[in-house]
């Protein structure tokens, strides 16, 4: 390891992310709603990657360099406090349904559901025979559950308070190659399921690391400039590849491709923190809804095939704006009556002097 680092101040709370948020979302009802007009609109899915592991991260080693050392319980607690709730809501109505509406071959399929969905395995191949039709999107939240028990422990292993960290950069940096070259000689299938797009998390890390060393640097007029430039090269390039009609091509390099415009992104939202572009990402009502993006991530996917179910017959430009809609609807609920007490409860666990969050506690992490 190297030296002593000077010590980057407290992330805090940057509105921009959460606008950030919200169009990671709306590029993940895009490829559910229109798949024709944005098929590539997965992607967000690794948006919300990269940005997990940014902000995580630089949760974590705040806690390590200002405490000395990571607080396993009161982590593990404040991640099921914000992830559990709303999850638990969801499922209690699939099973609801399941049990006394669902065909019976329908609700034994909506059954291995819950228990994937339960157990944060969704992304394991022991998975890939059950029809995803309800529950199939909670596999990255199985990925992001698996990489939170795991990374507290790798950095304090690996990292020391105060000092710094260009190994592990540099690591990551391979591990995001490595995973790069090995989607190029591949196709997407269930035997690589279980490692499906875990670099993206590994890359926001690295940006918050990096952050740590270098953000005493992110104060001249020429970083600035660049942050500029990475607003728009970070959002316009996530917009024209979710438009990209090439699921081969998405699957060897549009996911990679994807991650490292989320780095440039939040690169240049945390440096201008407001000003220039990254005032797209600010306003009231993007920054809203990137609050509630995690519960409409969770309840656009059933709320949409239940709409389809229902209204089947009719055309979709009907179907769609209904299935929206209620799934906003019931985001708006959850996060109102469910997520906002648990974020309140999940604030008695933040770690003192580090990171302070606004009253509503608004962010995901």
């Amino acid at each position: 390891m190297s030296a002593n680092v000077e010590l980057s101040p407290p992330l805090g709370y940057r509105r921009g992310l959460d606008g950030m948020r919200a169009l990671a979302v709306l590029l993940v009802a895009g490829v559910h709603t229109h798949p024709r007009l944005i098929p590539g609109g997965s992607i967000g899915v690794d948006v919300f990657f990269v940005l997990s592991g940014f902000l995580i991260t630089s949760l974590l080693v705040e806690e390590l360099d200002h405490r000395g050392r990571i607080h396993f319980g009161h982590f593990y607690i404040r991640r099921l406090l914000r992830l559990l709730p709303a999850l638990l809501a969801l499922i209690a109505i699939v099973l609801v349904w399941a049990t006394f509406v669902a065909s019976p071959s329908t609700r034994h399929n909506a059954y291995m559901e819950v228990l994937a969905s339960l157990s944060y395995t969704r992304n394991l191949t022991i998975w890939s025979h059950v029809p995803g039709t309800l529950l199939g999107h909670t596999w990255s939240l199985a990925l992001e559950e698996q990489f939170y028990l795991l990374w507290p422990l790798v950095l304090t292993l690996c990292i020391r308070p105060r000092q710094g960290a260009m190994r592990m950069i540099a690591i990551f940096g391979a591990i995001f190659v490595l995973f790069g070259v090995v989607r190029l000689g591949h196709v997407q299938g269930p035997s690589l399921l279980f490692v499906e797009r875990p670099e993206a998390l590994l890359l926001g890390s690295g940006l918050a690391l990096f952050r740590r060393e270098q953000s005493h640097r992110w104060v001249s007029e020429r970083v600035r400039s660049a942050a500029k430039a990475a607003v728009v090269l970070g959002a316009g390039g996530l917009v024209l590849l979710s438009m990209w009609n090439g699921a081969d091509a998405m699957f060897s390099i549009g996911y990679s491709i994807a991650a490292l415009l989320s780095v440039a992104l939040i690169f240049g939202l945390v440096v201008l923190d407001g000003d220039g572009p990254s005032r797209w990402f600010c306003g009231r009502w993007a920054v809203r809804f990137g609050q509630m993006s995690y519960g409409f991530y969770l309840w656009h996917m059933p709320v949409l095939r239940w709409v389809d179910d229902r209204l089947g017959a009719t055309t979709a430009l009907l179907r769609i704006p209904i299935g929206l809609g209620l799934a906003l609807l019931a985001t708006m609920a959850s996060y109102r009556w469910i997520e906002t007490p648990a974020l309140r409860l999940k604030a008695r666990f933040r770690v003192p002097n580090v990171v302070e969050r606004p009253a509503e506690v608004g962010q995901t992490n």
